[in-house]
């Protein structure tokens, strides 16, 4: 049972208490049959407008395969490299540029390189841009699986993978499971505190 089947069996019994009553139906969604709807089927789902907004996509996994090419045939190394490149870039060299187009690696490094060019630019007067990567310690599918072959061995999940590849002080793997009691005690309104720890607090 993977990790977001999971927590549609946690939420089951809670549903009517967190979500929306559109997304608490039965029925079909894409060609199958559903209980109801977690965040990737039904944007709406959320109560709390800011956590909707947000996106968590807390249940994904990594799907595999290169996603160096799109499917136009365009060739998306030619686009990042010279960004990749510079003397400044915030991911380290040293190991072949084509390993990060692959899923979660490739979005960790565009997300990456945003940082380096909000630190080159001092956005916001920063100094330090880093890059803050949460998700659940639980979802094993997304945070054990190395889906490329050139970083296998790196460390024992993305974050410690991630972590490796980019300067000191850069990047940041969190574990949601530890950054929710921090959360929900500074939430902005108790309503979102008792939302978010009901929502999320037992995820395993």
């Amino acid at each position: 049972m993977t990790f977001g089947d999971r927590e549609k069996r946690r939420l089951g019994p809670l549903k009517r208490r967190l979500f929306s009553e559109r997304a608490c139906r039965s029925g079909m969604y894409r060609g199958r049959r559903r209980e109801f709807c977690l965040h990737e089927d039904f944007g709406a789902e959320n109560l709390e407008a800011g956590i909707r907004d947000a996106a968590l996509a807390y249940t994904e996994r990594s799907k595999g395969g290169d996603l160096r090419y799109s499917r136009s045939k365009t060739d998306r190394l030619d686009i990042y490299r010279e960004q990749l490149a510079k003397p400044d870039c915030q991911i380290r060299g040293g190991m072949p540029f084509q390993s990060l187009f692959f899923d979660p690696f490739y979005p960790l490094m565009r997300q990456q390189l945003l940082c380096t060019a909000m630190e080159r630019n001092c956005e916001m007067e920063a100094d330090v841009v880093t890059l803050l990567h949460v998700a659940p310690r639980a979802n094993r599918e997304l945070m054990r699986r190395v889906t490329s072959e050139a970083l296998e061995g790196v460390g024992p999940d993305i974050h410690a993978v991630w972590d490796a590849l980019t300067l000191p002080g850069r990047f940041k793997g969190a574990a949601t499971e530890d950054l929710l009691p921090l959360v929900c005690a500074n939430a902005p309104t108790t309503r979102t505190g008792e939302y978010l720890k009901l929502r999320y607090g037992g995820i395993a």
